[in-house]
């Protein structure tokens, strides 16, 4: 992968998050920061990304968010797949 003196991070995450979001929502998501002059660390970016990932689970399976987070764990696979996020910063 070549990296270019612009670019801010690179996320890397499991299939739980690439479930639910496309690589250009995640582009346009650290735009908008980026746009907004917002500098985010990695574990927020990583938090905020979880979050969307969260919320387009409970839209998807008509919950809300409190119903999908408190699901136990032998229903949550029925809903969202195991989610990790890992987000390096290039800039700090």
């Amino acid at each position: 992968m070549n990296i270019d003196k612009d670019d801010q991070y690179i996320v890397i995450a499991s299939d739980g998050m690439w479930d639910f979001l496309q690589s250009k929502d995640v582009a346009e998501y650290l735009i908008v920061k980026d746009k907004e002059k917002v500098h985010l660390n990695p574990s927020d970016v990583s938090q905020n990304l979880f979050d969307m990932v969260m919320a387009k689970a409970a839209d998807e399976s008509k919950m809300s968010l409190k119903q999908i987070m408190n699901l136990p764990g032998g229903k949550r696979r029925n809903y969202y797949d195991d989610t990790t996020i890992i987000v390096f910063d290039l800039k700090h």
